[in-house]
């Protein structure tokens, strides 16, 4: 019911759960449970015939158990839906209060009573509400709160003397009664000695084309009690819904002529066509100006290219889940572009948030739509605490209105589309003011980017404590079809062999470890059009080139030594990011950095101008004027580049960076010095003492090292246990402690610290307990030790080994808070709350087993990601003596790391790889569900595709056969089968796709 039919009604109203009722009627009582009961139910309706009875009945609390079982449906559907606003609760009543609103909402479950249709009985003059109930429940009503009823049956099914008992409690104390039931629609508006009552009979949308079909929208004014009901029929000639002018006139009904009037002058005059003129012209023409700079002189929008959105989806229970795929649904930029979706973008680092924002509100100009006419995008970080903070951000990034257009209109008749980029839910105080907006503003569309967390695929944000609905998407990497149409774009005139530029950017982007993203498909194809023969070696490298070619190193004029040359210029560059470091100042006056360039000027005795060399910086895109007279580095990466390059350059200033107390905070950075050295073993040795310095520390504050051998015999839940000794079981499996909610959240946000001030121009995390500390100095170690590649042999060896095993330690940690994840689904961080993405029908110990198995492949990719070069590939390959004794786990990652950066004959090892741990079954079911996601890539050679075929049917075959061999044939067999059906499958859909 969830799934089939809110699921889709919140995507089509845009309506968040927490702003949804859903009341009980005869149809959610189950049949079955009346069948066994009806003797109860005779005896209770005979004895509820006053109202003492029916009201002692209810107090003594007998009722509870029998509600529950005949409506176990009713209240597993609501359980489902997040629920903040929940004031009381039991079987028969239910308050929601909304303080935002300044309403409530009592429901009364009037089908408590119902026979189910059993023997030709009908409920009407049946049913009971025991007033005691009523009353209990409109007493919970906070004060100053409108109220409104809502029950599935009109008061005139229920008994006589207890219809007139509702309608006395109720009487003055609520302003508009909401029920079903009859399938038929008629509104009404009673004066009662006590005020006035709004009463409005729904219609029915499943009750058949030969009944009556509807529904009705009301608006309501809590503190005036205005209230305007617009009704809908479905016209069956015209197959379509329209204003029911069968039933009103015109389809509507006020409580009063001033509330005509009201609803009337309270919507804001709106000229569309002016507005669509300014904003088809003064606003596109700004944004195109603003948007359309990009890395290179060519504009974004002629070599824009979507990236690959997902809408992630949970994990469906398959009959094998061993090989289960993670299962997403791709979502077009166009469906973004068209769709009234309020959504959530997540993306990590350079995947093209930004971009995908500012190009989405020039394609929302240009969709030309009477629904969203305003498309605006504002930075996160630049929301101030101050009221109507984000009215004045949109307003400076607009021109000048014209007299006909006011914002404020515009946003009160939901005409804006607000892009927000980079959002931080933890940032209290800015979230806070964007959430206060959402809220008050809900009748307009928004989207929203957001840094994407290492833990993605198992938790996602589901109340930020907004009342509209969100959908989440994910930003993927290209895939080789975006990056063909990347190709396609640049080379517009078919001057290059595009095919052979395509494989070239595919495996570069590969072979220097980075994203196949549009902003590193971008740099590539820059300097190969400069310089067709270059091949970067790590990122350093990459970035120094495309530095080069924007400050036009080649041109001739740099040969005469009277201008101001290419190493002067990066000499300078890395003179003023010193000064922004030793000042924390990344983001400079005009003034500040012009007394910069003056001084610099003067000490080396050169005549240049200040504002010269500045403007000429900024030309290149170097650096950017930002709010007006601020300047900064254009893009983080040149940032970190430049204080790369300055460590290099000069001695202390490499070792203030590296000072203990402060080089956590410049990962970025000592990455790329030592991408640029690549011979300094005096820094991974280094590294590596202060690592072990906090692990040790770490592991005393637990009071317990993490048992690498643990996970030999580890056993993975059961699918189908759901006890409480089971996950207790597994916690103790692991070794660790019981988990309180505190260190269960700080464990599961073990990502890198965010920079505590939002701000995109650096990156600066600080973490400040030993578990944060442990795993940023484990991301720095793991750079280092990829950079490195000038060190010895033995020198690289040591490290990697230990590196792997800090990567082990890690994915042994995490796995302690996994059964309380499990048992809670749910957990809050920071205000935000997570759920786990997995159907609702999954066990805990399937929740459980889920995450279990793909956590190690999850880890594998932060390894690869961190790790990842092909110039390890003997230290990885050809283990010595001293390696042999490695746990099973730590011999996982390095297979792991093989798979995936395909080195030697990586199959053959890890089809051996499989057979030597058939008796660890986590780390055989995990390491399958490592090679399925590998081999579902299809992009592999015929003989390395065969034999991870053969070990993942092995491996599956080892699990289920129970030790006889005979049936672990067979299954071997099944399994083989399968796999090769799917493969077909996938290498049919190829095709179509390249033939489409």
């Amino acid at each position: 019911m969830f799934y089939k039919v809110m699921q889709p009604l919140l995507e089509i109203t845009q309506c968040h759960e927490s702003r949804v009722i859903v009341t009980p009627g005869n149809h959610d009582a189950h049949r079955s449970c009346m069948v066994k009961e009806k003797y109860r139910f005779d005896g209770l309706l005979n004895s509820i015939n006053n109202r003492n009875a029916l009201n002692a009945i209810y107090l003594s609390g007998q009722l509870r158990d029998v509600i529950k079982s005949k409506f176990v449906g009713y209240f597993q559907m609501r359980d489902l839906l997040v629920r903040p606003n929940v004031a009381l609760e039991d079987e028969i009543i239910s308050v929601y209060a909304y303080n935002d609103l300044g309403i409530s909402f009592v429901e009364l479950n009037s089908a408590w009573m119902t026979y189910c249709g059993m023997d030709g009985i009908r409920d009407e003059r049946r049913l009971a509400i025991p007033e005691a109930a009523v009353n209990r429940a409109l007493a919970a009503v906070p004060s100053g709160h409108a109220s409104i009823l809502v029950t599935h049956h009109p008061a005139n099914w229920l008994m006589e003397h207890n219809e007139s008992d509702l309608r006395d409690s109720i009487d003055g104390k609520i302003s508009m009664m909401l029920f079903g039931h009859m399938h038929e629609s008629r509104p009404s508006h009673a004066g009662t000695f006590k005020g006035s009552c709004f009463i409005n009979q729904g219609g029915a949308l499943y009750a058949g084309r030969e009944s009556y079909i509807g529904y009705s929208v009301i608006r309501f004014h809590p503190t005036l009690g205005h209230v305007e009901a617009k009704y809908r029929s479905y016209f069956d000639h015209r197959r379509e819904f329209d204003a029911a002018i069968d039933l009103v006139d015109q389809g509507a009904i006020y409580s009063s002529d001033q509330s005509r009037e009201y609803f009337r002058s309270a919507a804001c005059e709106v000229s569309l066509e002016e507005c669509r003129r300014w904003v088809g012209a003064e606003v596109k023409n700004r944004f195109e100006e603003e948007f359309n700079e990009g890395l290179t002189e060519r504009p974004v929008c002629d070599i824009f290219v979507p990236p690959p959105l997902l809408k992630i989806m949970p994990l469906e229970y398959k009959e094998d889940p061993i090989i289960a795929e993670k299962e997403e649904e791709r979502i077009s930029y166009n469906d973004v572009v068209s769709k009234k979706i309020n959504y959530i973008i997540s993306g990590s680092p350079e995947f093209g948030k930004t971009t995908l924002l500012q190009q989405l509100a020039l394609s929302i100009i240009a969709a030309c739509d009477d629904e969203q006419v305003l498309p605006v995008v504002v930075n996160f970080s630049h929301i101030k605490r101050r009221p109507n903070s984000i009215e004045g951000l949109i307003r400076e990034a607009l021109p000048e209105f014209p007299n006909e257009v006011k914002l404020r209109n515009i946003i009160q008749s939901g005409l804006l589309v607000l892009l927000v980029d980079d959002v931080i839910f933890d940032d209290v105080v800015r979230f806070g003011v964007l959430r206060d907006f959402i809220n008050n503003y809900s009748n307009n569309r928004y989207v929203i980017s957001t840094l994407a967390g290492r833990n993605d695929w198992y938790r996602m944000p589901v109340d930020i404590g907004v009342t509209v609905r969100f959908e989440r998407l994910g930003i993927d990497s290209f895939r080789r079809r975006d990056v063909r149409t990347l190709v396609e774009k640049w080379d517009c005139n078919q001057r290059l062999d595009q095919n052979k530029i395509l494989e070239r950017l595919i495996k570069e982007m590969k072979g220097i470890n980075v994203p196949i993203t549009a902003v590193n498909g971008t740099i590539l194809l820059s300097i190969y059009e400069n310089n067709s023969d270059f091949t970067p070696i790590n990122r350093a490298v990459l970035i120094e080139q495309f530095v080069e070619l924007l400050l036009e190193k080649h041109k001739p004029e740099q040969i005469e030594r009277r201008s101001f040359d290419f190493t002067n210029r990066m000499h300078l560059l890395s003179s003023i990011v010193e000064f922004m470091c030793n000042n924390n100042s990344y983001v400079l006056r005009g003034s500040e950095i012009h007394d910069l360039i003056d001084g610099y000027m003067n000490r080396y005795g050169f005549a240049y101008k200040p504002e010269a060399i500045l403007s000429e910086f900024i030309q290149a895109r170097i650096l950017v004027r930002r709010d007006g007279d601020e300047v900064c580095f254009r893009y983080r990466a040149f940032l970190e580049f430049f204080i790369a390059r300055r460590m290099r350059d000069s001695v202390s200033f490499r070792q203030w960076v590296l000072n203990e107390d402060r080089y956590m905070s410049f990962v970025n950075e000592i990455q790329y010095y030592a991408g640029i050295v690549r011979e300094d073993d005096q820094l991974i040795n280094m590294i590596g003492e202060r690592f072990d310095k906090i692990r040790n520390e770490l592991f005393v504050e637990l009071g317990h090292k993490p048992d690498l051998h643990a996970i030999d015999k580890f056993e993975l839940p059961a699918r189908d246990d759901t006890s409480e000794a089971l996950l207790e079981s597994v916690e103790r499996q692991i070794n660790a402690p019981p988990l309180d909610q505190n260190e269960l959240d700080e464990i599961l946000e073990a990502d890198l610290p965010k920079d505590v001030e939002g701000r995109q121009e650096v990156f600066r995390p600080d973490p400040s307990d030993n578990a944060g500390k442990w795993f940023t100095c484990l991301t720095i170690y793991s750079s280092v030790l990829r950079n490195s590649e000038l060190v010895g042999d033995d020198c690289k060896r040591y490290h990697l080994a230990k590196v792997l095993e800090g990567w082990a330690e890690l994915l042994v940690a995490s796995l302690w808070a996994v059964p309380a994840l499990a048992r809670t689904r749910m957990m809050r961080v920071n205000g935000v709350q997570y759920r786990v993405v997995a159907p609702a029908h999954f066990s805990e110990g399937q929740v459980a087993r889920t995450i279990y198995c793909d956590f190690p492949n999850a880890i594998s990719k932060l390894l690869w990601q961190s790790v990842g070069t092909e110039k390890l590939e003997r230290q990885l390959t050809e283990p010595r003596l001293s390696e042999s004794g490695e746990a099973k786990l730590v011999q996982f990652f390095r297979h792991a790391l093989c798979m995936d950066l395909r080195l030697g004959a990586w199959a053959s090892r890890f089809e051996g790889f499989c057979r030597d741990i058939q008796s660890h079954r986590y780390l055989l079911e995990a390491s399958i569900w490592k090679a399925n996601e590998v081999y579902s890539l299809g992009v592999l050679a015929d003989s390395s595709r065969i034999r991870l075929r053969n070990a993942i049917a092995g491996g599956i075959g080892m699990l289920r056969s129970g030790g006889s061999r005979e049936k672990q044939q067979m299954i071997v067999a099944k399994q083989v089968h399968r796999l090769t059906v799917r493969d077909l499958v996938r290498r049919l859909r190829v095709r179509d796709e390249h033939q489409g």
